[in-house]
Formats: structure tokens, sequence, C-alpha cells
């Protein structure tokens, strides 16, 4: 364990991923990018590119591993994501880290590049990142669209009965599903706006 922690790759690939997954984390939270493949897909291979890239790697994929489930781990501590959201997020980015750690081993293999420990050099697989996501988030954001989700369940009781059930909820205290239990939303109260059919209920929930 000593001389993995004294392994100046792995010294390394904790620099380089705390750079790449902690500008993810940021663009995210600052509005720059979308949850989509660049976040979870491009950002992960670039990161693997530049680990491969590395001179030594004999323990740059562990640090780079290790590194992106801690700080993935962090954001939760402050409640800025939830437990299955982190659990989906790693089980995306560290194949993809690894893909790319692949396709940089391989390239160097065939000698078409050269290994380097300079982490100017290694920051360049970065770019297409700063560049892609911006662009994506800022191009999309004209064409986004408003998609309906319904859930239906058909009783046996007439509308005017179910309303009066339902219309105004101002405790909600039941038995919570797996995956509630797992730090999903939970919806706390329901307020409606006004007594009749057709009009709006509000619903509130702890945690998002």
């Amino acid at each position: 364990m000593t001389a993995i922690l004294k392994d100046k790759s792995f010294q390394l690939s904790i620099v380089l991923t705390t750079i790449f997954i902690g500008t993810g984390i940021a663009f995210l939270f600052l509005g720059m990018v979308d949850y989509s493949w660049i976040l979870f897909g491009l950002l992960p291979v670039v990161l693997g590119v530049a680990i491969g890239t590395m001179e030594v790697r004999k323990y740059a994929l562990w640090g780079a591993v290790i590194t992106t489930i801690l700080l993935l781990i962090a954001i939760y501590i402050p409640g800025l994501s939830g437990v299955i959201c982190i659990v989906m997020a790693i089980g995306l980015i560290v194949p993809f880290i690894f893909l790319g750690y692949v396709i940089a081993t391989l390239v160097k293999r065939y000698k078409l590049i050269k290994g380097t420990n300079r982490l100017s050099v290694l920051m360049l697989p970065l770019i297409p990142f700063l560049i892609a996501a911006p662009a994506e988030h800022f191009l999309k954001a004209e064409k986004e669209t408003i998609i309906e989700v319904k859930t239906e369940k058909v009783l046996n009781y007439t509308p005017g009965q179910v309303f009066d059930a339902i219309k105004s909820v101002d405790t909600l205290n039941a038995d919570k599903p797996f995956l509630l239990k797992l730090d999903l939303p939970i919806p706390t109260k329901c307020i409606l706006e006004k007594e009749e059919v057709g009009a709006l209920r509000t619903c509130y929930f702890k945690g998002g």
C-alpha cells in the first residue's frame, strides 16, 4: 500500500483526475454542460487517454478510478446529488475511463505518440471537453422541449370520490419503496390550488 501511495504515476493520476472530473462538476453546477454523452462519455474517455499517455502507468489507472469515486461521493455529502445518481454515474464514468486508457495504450504501443509525465501536455485531452460542453449546452438551449411523463392508475371509484380523497394532503407518511430509501426525492405534502376538477395540485418533495 505504501508503495502505491509513493508511486509518482499514482500521485500524478490523482492530480489529473481531480482537474478533469472537478472541471466536469464545476461546469455542471455552473450550468455550462448538460447531463449528456459529453459529460458521461467524452470527459471520462479523455481522462483515460491522459492517464494512458503517461510514461509509467503501473498504478495510474487505480489512482484515476479511486479519485473519481471519491469526488463523486464528495458531492453527495453536502446534498448536491443523491445516492442513486452517484451509483449510476460511477457505472457510466469508470468504464469510459478504462476505454480511454486502452485507446491511449494501443496508440503508444504502435509508437504513434510518446509517453510523457508533463502535466501541461497531459492536460491537452481536456480541451475537447472544454469546447464541446458549452457548445452543446448553448446550441441546445434554443431547441429544448418539454416532454410530458404520465403514470395512470384506474380505481374502482367515481371521480368525485377519488377527488375528495386526494385533493389536499397535508402530510404523506407511508412505507417507502426500496428506491425511495436510496435517496430519491420523497413527497412530503400536496396542496390544492382550488377545490374543483382540473385544479392544479402542487406536491412538495424532500431532497428534490
